[in-house]
Formats: structure tokens, C-alpha cells, sequence
């Protein structure tokens, strides 16, 4: 026995494909505005120390002549010190090109209130 033969017949239905749509704007604003200022910027200005020339005699950089620079070139003098460890930019009282017991004597000198021609 053979199976009875059928023809083919048309699909029924249409093929269906989704409709094509525009996108769209939001619909929503926001609802609140900031309330944040921008920030400014400061009013004063930043401090910068104010620039100080050195102080002659002032061999240990502490800002003031006192005995404590008459110490340090005794020590730089006994080599205790080294010459990274003074200002030797100010340490030369008498001009010489040296540091010697003289400018630590010297310094001295105008610790005591002697009239000094420094």
C-alpha cells in the first residue's frame, strides 16, 4: 500500500515582522534645579615667607648671631663640622677668603658690644 500523495499548499498566514519605530525624546525634565553655587575662587592670597637675606656671622642658619656661631666655627675649625654643616656664605667675617679663628673672634667681638666694622 502507498501512501496517498498531497500537494503542497500556500503557508496561511503572512510573515509578520515587528514595526519599525523612531526613537524618542525623554519626556521627563528634571525635577529640581542645583542648588550648589559654583565654588569661587579664595580671596586672599597664598602666603610665601618673605624672602630674608642671610645674616652675617650667622654661620648655623638659625636667623640670629649668637654664641652658638662662635661654636660653630670653632667646631668646623677642629674639623667636627663640615663645611656642608655651616653657612660659610657668612662665616668669613673679615673677608679674607677664609674661615678662621678671627671671624669666630669677630663675632664674638659683636656679641660683646664692641663696635665691629661689619
Amino acid at each position: 500500500t502507498t501512501a496517498p500523495v498531497t500537494e503542497p499548499t500556500e503557508p496561511t498566514t503572512e510573515p509578520t515582522t515587528a514595526p519599525v519605530t523612531e526613537p524618542t525624546e525623554p519626556t521627563t525634565e528634571p525635577t529640581t534645579e542645583p542648588t550648589t553655587e559654583p565654588t569661587t575662587e579664595p580671596t586672599t592670597e597664598p602666603s610665601t615667607p618673605p624672602v630674608t637675606e642671610p645674616i652675617k656671622g650667622d654661620v648655623d642658619g638659625n636667623g640670629k648671631l649668637d654664641i652658638k656661631d662662635v661654636t660653630a666655627i670653632q667646631r668646623y675649625l677642629a674639623s667636627i663640622l663640615s663645611a656642608d654643616q655651616i653657612d660659610s656664605g657668612v662665616a668669613d667675617i673679615d673677608g679674607d677668603g677664609k674661615i678662621t679663628i678671627k671671624d669666630a673672634t669677630e663675632i664674638q667681638r659683636k656679641l660683646a658690644g664692641y663696635d665691629v666694622n661689619w
